[in-house]
């Protein structure tokens, strides 16, 4: 819900919430933008409601799982030297880039695509290679673990603003941008706020990308 005037904003959620009594449903909880609310988790993501805008959640970790929980603490610095004394204590593996790949953040929006396909692509690689589901990595991929990890700390403080169409525009366009190769294919859909009276606001909608197999010809 938008409206400029707070007091008409909750006249409005009051509205819907006896709409969705109705219907014996309701709103587990409504968030006012601006009322100095601590970030909280929504959905996939961390909401920071003051500033109306989201950010991933990232947490680097590929230690063994026992009992539902990690053996060892998440990764805390980005730096190359925490990330290789944090090898030595967890070994590299196969396994290891596939809880990386699958387990480092969930993003459905692809926000943070780019950096995750990183650990794709290394994942790949060593596929390619057949390397034994349980065997540890070589140097040359330790090497591109160590510089894909670090690159992934400190997104999740990168903020992406959660509202991406304007109502009140005159026009809203939806557009598409495409890039493929050899090595991968990547969509973007943005959306375009056209208003009569000041700049357009363009927005991120979402990205999604696929890494190519090694048998890719075309």
């Amino acid at each position: 819900l938008f409206h400029d005037d707070k007091e008409e904003l909750k006249s409005c959620i009051k509205d819907v919430d006896q709409g969705l009594q109705r219907g014996n449903l309701c709103v587990k909880e409504w968030q006012i933008q601006g009322e100095g609310q601590e970030p909280f988790k929504y959905l996939s993501y961390i909401y920071h409601p003051d500033q109306d805008e989201l950010s991933p959640k990232v947490q680097i970790n590929w230690s063994k799982v026992s009992r539902g929980a990690r053996t060892m603490e998440n990764l805390e610095s980005g730096s190359i030297e925490d990330i290789k004394e944090y090898i030595k204590k967890v070994p590299l593996t196969r396994k290891a880039v596939a809880s990386l790949v699958l387990g480092s953040t969930h993003d459905p929006l692809g926000l943070i695509a780019p950096y995750v396909n990183n650990f794709k692509f290394i994942y790949r690689e060593l596929t390619n290679k057949e390397v034994d589901w349980n065997a540890e990595v070589g140097d040359d991929i330790k090497d591109q673990l160590v510089r894909a990890i670090s690159l992934m700390f400190d997104v999740d403080k990168m903020r992406f603003p959660r509202r991406v169409a304007f109502i009140e525009a005159a026009v809203i366009e939806i557009l598409f941008f495409f890039d493929g190769s050899l090595t991968g294919v990547g969509v973007s859909v943005v959306i375009k706020n056209i208003f009569h009276d000041k700049d357009p606001i363009i927005r991120l909608l979402k990205n999604k990308c696929k890494i190519a197999g090694k048998d890719v010809n075309t």
